[in-house]
């Protein structure tokens, strides 16, 4: 970027010394172009500020709502689980029907109730 900046500001400077310009109107253009430039940069910066400081409130605000959503989906769950609690019976809910397989299969009274579908090795009712 640099080099292409200084082959433009060579280029402006070739131009003015073909159409005549002193020394000092060369200098003060070329700090006008710099004022120009440091005034589009701030801009650029201010801009580029402007949008961190949005998707950083972007992402709070999504955040709260993801934990919102989080706890009703928490407590929705709560309430389906009591109302299976009272619509199986108890040993389904017993840690020691809990399925050792990656499959998560239900087991009752040390059983396997996939159906023969499991590979954890239990008998099967």
């Amino acid at each position: 970027m640099l080099a292409a900046v200084n082959h433009q500001l060579l280029q402006l400077e070739a131009l003015w010394e073909e159409v005549g310009l002193s020394t000092e109107d060369q200098s003060d253009r070329l700090r006008e172009i710099g004022l120009h430039v440091a005034a589009l940069l701030d801009k650029i910066v201010d801009q580029e500020m402007t949008a961190r400081d949005q998707i950083i409130a972007a992402i709070d605000e999504h955040t709260d709502t993801i934990q919102q959503l989080s706890m009703e989906l928490e407590e929705s769950l709560t309430k389906v689980l009591e109302l299976l609690r009272f619509s199986f019976p108890a040993a389904w809910f017993d840690s020691a029907n809990v399925d050792p397989c990656a499959r998560r299969h239900p087991w009752l009274n040390g059983r396997c109730l996939c159906d023969g579908q499991c590979r954890c090795q239990r008998p099967v009712h």
